[in-house]
C-alpha cells in the first residue's frame, strides 16, 4: 500500500515538471509561427498585387487603355496561378488614360485627376505633355489561417501603378 507524500515532499518531486513547461510553451510557439506565416503571405500578397498592376499598366499603355480590357489581362494573369491567394473574383482593377498639361494631371475626358495616390504617382512619372495610363487595383485575399481566425480576418490590397503612353517612331 502506497502511502500519500508529504507537502515538502510533492514539492521535491519533478517528475513531469518538463511536460508542463513544454504544454505551457508551446501555445505561445505555436501562435507566433501562425503570426510569422501570416505577414510572411500578406508581404508576399502585397508585392504580387503591384507587380501585377506594374504590368497591367505597361500592357495598357502599349494596348488598350477601357476598364473591360484591364480586367480582362488581370483575370488572364489570376488565372495564369502569378498569385494563388488572389483569385479573379476578389480583383477590382480601373484604368484611366491622364495627360500633364502645365503641371496638372487631367483624365481623357478633360476632368482633373482626384486620387491623390494616383495623382503623387502620376505626376512622378509623366513629363509635361505626357499622355499616360494609371492601373489602380484593389484586392481582397483570404487567409489560408481563415479557419483559426474569425470571419473578418481577409486583406484589403491596393496598388497604383502609372506606364507612360509614348508615340512610336517610324523606323526607315
Amino acid at each position: 500500500m502506497s502511502t500519500r507524500p508529504s507537502p515538502s515532499e510533492f514539492m521535491a518531486d519533478r517528475r513531469g515538471a518538463a511536460a508542463i513547461e513544454f504544454a505551457l510553451i508551446a501555445n505561445i510557439l505555436l501562435v507566433l509561427l501562425a503570426a510569422v506565416g501570416e505577414i510572411a503571405l500578406t508581404v508576399r500578397a502585397t508585392r504580387d498585387v503591384n507587380r501585377l498592376a506594374s504590368q497591367l499598366s505597361l500592357a495598357v499603355a502599349q494596348t488598350c487603355a477601357s476598364t473591360s480590357c484591364v480586367e480582362q489581362l488581370a483575370r488572364m494573369a489570376v488565372d495564369r496561378g502569378d498569385n494563388y491567394l488572389i483569385t479573379a473574383e476578389q480583383l477590382r482593377v480601373s484604368a484611366q488614360e491622364v495627360s500633364k498639361t502645365n503641371g496638372a494631371l487631367f483624365t481623357s475626358d478633360g476632368a482633373a485627376l482626384s486620387d491623390p495616390t494616383a495623382t503623387a504617382r502620376a505626376s512622378a512619372v509623366l513629363a509635361e505633355g505626357d499622355v499616360g495610363v494609371i492601373v489602380t487595383m484593389s484586392a481582397t485575399a483570404i487567409s489560408p489561417f481563415a479557419a483559426l481566425l474569425p470571419p473578418t480576418a481577409t486583406w484589403r490590397i491596393s496598388a497604383t501603378a502609372v506606364a507612360v503612353r509614348r508615340a512610336a517612331i517610324p523606323v526607315i
